[in-house]
């Protein structure tokens, strides 16, 4: 990448009812090397806050857009 150059990648993923993530998926590549660092970053995450429908803990959908600019 040039310096300024950016990517962009969105994943998706569902947040469990457990809040648990599952499920991940790109939506927007963004290229090979730059999808596996998504989804390797994302899986480290700790646990959500589920969604809540009529007050019980539900699964959602969830999209992160991710954006890498290239630097000096």
């Amino acid at each position: 990448m040039v310096e300024g150059e950016s990517v962009k990648v969105v994943i998706r993923f569902v947040v469990g009812h457990d809040g648990k993530l599952k499920s991940f998926d790109i939506i927007q590549d963004g290229g090979d090397e730059f999808d596996k660092e998504v989804i390797r970053v994302v899986k480290k995450m700790p646990d959500w806050t589920p969604g809540r429908s009529s007050g019980r803990a539900v699964s959602v959908y969830y999209l992160i857009p991710i954006k890498f600019i290239a630097m000096d």
